[in-house]
């Protein structure tokens, strides 16, 4: 997604500074690399929604906000990312986090205890794996969050060298190459 779109869609700074409910974290809020679109708080701000979004939990923004400012992460990006845990996706992210949690702690797996088809069922079905589940839930958060983070880095950097390329290529300079940092 072009910059000048997300400028145009998250909120600035000033904006957020000047909210009546927001005005008592100004000076936490004032951090560039929190609003700032950049390598390294785009790919911290990837790991934390990655991270939040495997959470079973019903603070996951504030969470990923919280851990964002920790961590000087693009907090629109990463409170955005946690939407990747819906009502469509909890059902296989939990049947993924119980599976992984019970290969982890070597328990045997067994999907019948849970019933995926309503939400009722799923949390009932819960009370009965709530350890490989969570155990399971942390694994999942932190490998996606390490994946996502090189994914985020890795992304970046190769859209800005694409770029660097074209632009050579505009100008004549064929054959000229870029040094990688």
């Amino acid at each position: 997604m072009p910059r000048r779109i997300i400028r145009r869609i998250f909120p600035n700074l000033d904006t957020i500074q000047g909210h009546k409910n927001l005005r008592f974290l100004g000076k936490l809020l004032s951090n560039q690399n929190l609003w700032h679109l950049n390598r390294r708080s785009v790919a911290r701000a990837i790991a934390v929604g990655f991270f939040s979004a495997w959470l079973p939990s019903i603070g996951q923004m504030p969470f990923a906000a919280i851990l964002a400012i920790i961590v000087r992460a693009n907090i629109p990006i990463a409170v955005l990312l946690i939407f990747l845990s819906n009502p469509l996706t909890i059902p296989p992210m939990v049947y993924a986090a119980y599976k992984f949690g019970a290969w982890i702690l070597s328990t045997p797996f067994d999907a019948s205890l849970i019933d995926f088809s309503t939400m009722t069922g799923l949390v009932n079905g819960l009370v009965h794996v709530w350890q490989p589940f969570l155990l399971g839930c942390l694994a999942a958060a932190s490998v996606s969050a390490m994946i996502g983070y090189f994914l985020g880095w890795y992304a970046w950097r190769f859209l800005v060298v694409s770029r660097w390329l074209k632009r050579k290529q505009q100008r004549g300079c064929e054959g000229a190459e870029i040094k990688s940092k």
